[in-house]
């Protein structure tokens, strides 16, 4: 491999539960562009970017996540949606899964959500 240089793409330590918070624009044009119905559902809320957004854009927002990290208050449950029988339904969700966990959890979440899932 001449002439070509390893590139690090992880400059900080993973985290465990693969916690990485997205930019707040991110959310705010999700719902500035998509229509979506019912109450917005996250269950890897984190610190609940995507609920604030979603209740900033009018609709009602419960959020999930193993740990309570939360910045604003949103009605929330502390859970591991592993642990959620396959049954479970929710009208809208939206969310920013682990990504290590990305391949089993999106199938899933799409089957969840009776209307849309982002």
């Amino acid at each position: 491999m001449e002439g070509k240089v390893a590139i690090n793409a992880h400059l900080w330590a993973r985290d465990p539960d693969d916690w990485y918070v997205e930019p707040e624009w991110c959310s705010a044009a999700l719902f500035a562009r998509e229509v979506f119905e019912g109450t917005i559902v996250d269950p890897f809320c984190g610190m609940g970017r995507i609920l604030d957004a979603a209740t900033d854009a009018g609709y009602a927002g419960v959020g999930f996540d193993i740990r309570d990290r939360r910045g604003r208050p949103h009605l929330f449950q502390q859970t591991d949606f592993f642990d959620w029988p396959d049954r479970t339904r929710f009208r809208s969700i939206v969310t920013n899964p682990p990504y290590a966990g990305a391949l089993e959890i999106v199938p899933r979440l799409v089957a969840m959500a009776e209307h849309k899932a982002a």
